[in-house]
C-alpha cells in the first residue's frame, strides 16, 4: 500500500549519485517508492545500497533524474522556460529530446503514469511545432536519435514519433535528413512505412463516413 504524501515526507532521505560527474541528489524514500518497485527495492530492500542509504546511477544524466523526481514530488514535471514553447531547432530539440529521454527513464523503472505524461507531452509538441519550418529539422534530428540504438527506447515512442511524420509526410518529404535516415536504417523506414499505410487507412474511412451522410 502506497504511503500518503506526509508519511513520505517523513520517510528516511537516500541520496542518489547521478551520471558520470556524480551529481548527489536527496530524496525522501516514501516519494519515490510510491512511483517506483524497481527503486523501492533498490532503496528499500536487501541489497547494498539500501544499507548504506546510497545508489550510483552513472548512466542517468542529472536533469532526466531531477525531472523524475519532480514528478514523485509533484506529479508533473517542467522544462527550462525557452523550451516551453519551441520557436527555433535548438529550443525545439531540447524540448523534444527532454520529453524522449523521460519516458525512457520511466519505462526502465517502471512508472506508468510518467511514461503517459511525457508521451502526452512529446505528442503536444510534434504537434505545436509541425507548422513552425525552424523545427522541422529538430523533428528529424529526434527520429535519428531515436533509432540510432543510443537511446534505449520503446517501440511505443518510436510510434509516436513515425506516426508524426507520416501525418505530416508532406512537411518532410524533401527533408534531407529524414531521408538519410529512410536510406541508412531499416528499422525507421519499415516503420514510417506502416504508419503511413494506418495514416492512408484512417483517411479512407473518414472519407466513407463522410460520403455516407450525403442525401443523393
Amino acid at each position: 500500500m502506497a504511503a500518503s504524501f506526509e508519511q513520505a515526507l517523513q520517510s528516511p532521505i537516500f541520496t542518489f549519485i547521478i551520471g558520470l560527474d556524480r551529481r548527489p541528489i536527496v530524496v525522501h524514500t516514501g516519494v519515490i517508492a510510491n512511483i517506483s518497485e524497481p527503486l523501492n527495492r533498490l532503496i528499500s530492500g536487501p541489497m547494498k545500497e539500501a544499507q548504506d542509504q546510497r545508489a550510483e546511477l552513472p548512466d542517468i544524466e542529472k536533469d532526466d533524474f531531477l525531472r523524475l523526481c519532480e514528478f514523485a514530488y509533484k506529479g508533473n514535471y517542467s522544462l527550462p522556460p525557452e523550451w516551453n514553447l519551441p520557436k527555433d531547432k535548438v529550443s525545439c530539440s531540447g524540448n523534444l529530446l527532454a520529453h524522449t529521454k523521460l519516458y525512457c527513464l520511466a519505462d526502465k523503472y517502471l512508472v506508468k503514469s510518467l511514461k503517459k505524461l511525457a508521451r502526452d507531452k512529446l505528442h503536444h509538441t510534434l504537434v505545436w511545432v509541425a507548422g513552425l519550418y525552424k523545427c522541422r529539422g529538430a523533428v528529424a534530428e529526434l527520429a535519428s536519435v531515436i533509432y540510432s540504438g543510443d537511446l534505449d527506447v520503446p517501440d511505443g515512442l518510436k510510434q509516436v514519433v513515425v506516426t508524426h511524420l507520416a501525418k505530416e509526410s508532406v512537411l518532410f518529404e524533401e527533408d534531407r535528413a529524414i531521408k538519410e535516415l529512410i536510406e541508412g536504417s531499416g528499422s525507421f523506414a519499415v516503420d514510417l512505412w506502416r504508419a503511413m499505410v494506418e495514416d492512408k487507412k484512417a483517411n479512407i474511412v473518414v472519407e466513407v463516413e463522410s460520403d455516407a451522410g450525403w442525401d443523393f
